[in-house]
């Protein structure tokens, strides 16, 4: 078909100058599909104008608007609240919490009115630790050692902070991590024994929630049966080490009638601290090894989901062996070669480890293991440690806010941890736990009061990494000021600190939301700040097509800045344009910040007070079906 414009403007399928009669000499059929266009159907209003031949002559009509079907644009407010919905399926271990069992049931006792064990707390109190927390680590489950606690009220006065009316034969109780019993429960806390646990086990795993237990395995308390069983499976020094060093040791006498000098369990790196009411286990025999894998197996079989391991390191041969008990330790060698070959060839994280995981897979479980541990790290992700505690990056972060370390490293160390995916899925970041003092006595300068806001930061910057663990400690979010010592029966009285348990509802309610548990992560540009602001930055895209290869649109982004020093910082996003659409969060206070920079000649400004968390977030202006129109 020949088509032709016509004077008016019309394109038409016959020659221009033709009369009415030359219509006759095309087929009805063909006038009738005669097409003219004049844009493309999904660009322009009204749609194409075509040319009709009937017994009345021509007609033009105009058919319905044939726009393809219009693609939804949702606003900025929709946009936020789709994603800042709690994500249905969580990052594995994501957050985890400390529950000391005792303190904690006992004030629920308190609360209630009522004594309250592990199988009768209150429905309510599950769901709210089930909707912040992906994990619940419950410390001290283990028998009470009656050693450890007279050991304890030696030094009372160290626990006495806050608690009036003390009395420490009633407040204070034995180390959690100094047990006589590794396989059964204190009964105090769950009369029921395993089956009282484990129905709190599968209260977890019906909401997707993880049951974790502390296993110690360097030592044990020093009345457990089997030290004087079987004292040859315990490290021993000779006469001689003894006299040189008798605070290294316990003196027993075994039920061979024989006298042994027991070795107490102690972190190497420092030499003068030992554990006095433990008995450190050798890890060079075997049966000692074998009998923890038996331990292990037995949490295993009673549905707790993993084990936190107290001074992980401790067992490896790099520790055990070259660092604590071998020819370097500063009472000399205390084992024997055969022993060092036997750890050597039998690494026992390796055996543990491989042995739980191969009866879980087989079970159709999974069974995680967390490492408190401190050095030797590379070593522990080798044996097959899925977690490891990140202290080093805790430190840093103390050194920077307390003005003894300068920031480049600190922001050296947030770089790794959201870029390297060698860094993800394998760390568990923390600004307080049970051993540490309070986040408030430790991010601040020395010389300054507590301070909420620098715990508040630490809280921030350590809660937000990619595919990572954050661990938050037992009064943490309500700003805890005295420290609560394992060694307490009660809490300390303390008034819960609100402006902290606002903020900590909000970082827990961000993290779990699913811009946080699903974007991609990275470290934004910044211009003109300082190396005291810590950022990091997620963003979720839009759906396209597999085909699709045109660059992946941000469908929601947010920037999480966080000043680390004690004075006023500023910067510039470059990204953030002004034809970006943005909402800035005071993270301290939730406030929405008005008056925002709307020029952002070079990027949206932002001002950080001392301590100060801002969340930015944005996403470009979306194009319209108008803007799409008016370009063609």
């Amino acid at each position: 078909m020949h088509e032709h414009v016509s004077s008016g403007g019309i394109l038409s399928p016959f020659p221009q100058g033709s009369d009415n009669n030359s219509i006759s000499s095309v087929a009805p059929q063909r006038a009738r599909e005669a097409l003219t266009v004049i844009s493309e159907p999904d660009t322009i209003p009204g749609g194409d104008i075509v040319i009709f031949m009937g017994d009345a002559g021509i007609t033009l009509e105009q058919p319905p608007v044939q726009l393809a079907p219009e693609k939804v644009v949702k606003t900025f407010e929709e946009v936020k609240a789709e994603w800042l919905q709690p994500a249905e399926v969580r990052q594995n271990l994501s957050a985890l919490h400390i529950i000391n069992t005792e303190l904690w049931l006992r004030e629920l006792s308190d609360k209630y009115g009522t004594p309250i064990t592990f199988g009768t707390v209150p429905r309510n109190e599950w769901e709210h630790l089930f909707e912040n927390y992906d994990a619940l680590w419950y410390l001290g489950m283990r028998p009470e050692s009656k050693a450890s606690k007279e050991h304890q009220l030696k030094y009372a006065y160290q626990h006495a902070e806050g608690m009036d009316d003390y009395q420490p034969e009633r407040d204070l109780r034995g180390s959690p991590y100094a047990s006589p019993d590794l396989f059964n429960l204190n009964t105090d806390l769950v009369p029921g024994g395993w089956p009282e646990l484990e129905e709190v086990a599968e209260l977890h795993h019906e909401r997707g929630r993880k049951f974790i237990l502390d296993f110690v395995p360097n030592h044990v308390a020093n009345d457990h049966p089997m030290v004087k069983q079987r004292p040859g499976l315990f490290v021993q020094g000779s006469a001689e080490q003894y006299a040189r060093r008798p605070d290294d040791y316990n003196a027993i006498i075994g039920d061979d009638g024989e006298e042994h000098y027991i070795a107490k369990g102690w972190d190497s790196n420092k030499d003068t601290v030992r554990w006095a009411d433990t008995a450190q286990w050798n890890f060079g025999e075997p049966e000692v090894q074998e009998y923890l894998i038996s331990v292990l197996k037995d949490v295993y079989s009673h549905g707790v989901d993993g084990v936190r391991c107290d001074m992980a390191m401790l067992p490896l041969y790099e520790t055990f062996v070259e660092r604590t008990w071998g020819p370097n330790s500063p009472g000399g060698d205390h084992l024997t070669d055969q022993q060092k070959d036997y750890l050597r060839d039998h690494p026992f994280w390796k055996r543990a480890i491989h042995e739980l995981q191969l009866n879980a897979q087989e079970d159709g479980r999974t069974f995680e293991f967390i490492a408190e541990a401190y050095w030797d790290l590379g070593s522990l992700l080798d044996s097959g440690f899925q977690w490891i505690y990140e202290k080093g990056f805790y430190d840093h972060l103390r050194g920077v806010m307390q003005r003894k370390e300068s920031p480049h490293k600190l922001n050296e160390l947030v770089r790794y941890f959201v870029t390297n995916p060698a860094a993800h899925g394998h760390h568990v970041h923390f600004s307080e736990n049970h051993d540490e003092d309070p986040a408030a006595k430790v991010f601040k300068p020395e010389q300054m009061e507590p301070s909420h806001e620098g715990a508040r930061t630490a809280a921030i910057i350590t809660a937000f990494f990619p595919r990572s663990t954050w661990l938050l400690n037992q009064g943490q979010e309500e700003g805890r000021l005295i420290k609560r010592h394992m060694q307490h029966r009660r809490m300390p009285d303390e008034a819960a600190n609100q402006n902290s348990m606002s903020t900590y509802e909000r970082i827990n309610r961000y993290h779990r939301s699913r811009l946080f548990q699903e974007g991609e992560w990275d470290i934004p540009v910044l211009w003109d700040s300082n190396p005291y602001v810590v950022a990091k930055q997620v963003k979720v895209y839009e759906e396209q097509d597999a085909e699709d290869n045109a660059e992946k649109k941000v469908n929601l982004g947010a920037i999480i800045v966080s000043n680390t020093g004690w004075h006023f910082s500023s910067g510039r996003i470059p990204e953030i344009d002004k034809d970006t659409e943005v909402e800035v969060v005071d993270l301290n206070t939730g406030e929405v910040i008005q008056n925002i920079d709307t020029e952002r000649t070079y990027g949206l400004f932002f001002e950080l007070p001392p301590q100060g968390n801002q969340l930015i977030m944005f996403r470009r202006k979306p194009e319209s079906n108008i803007d799409i129109i008016e370009a063609a």
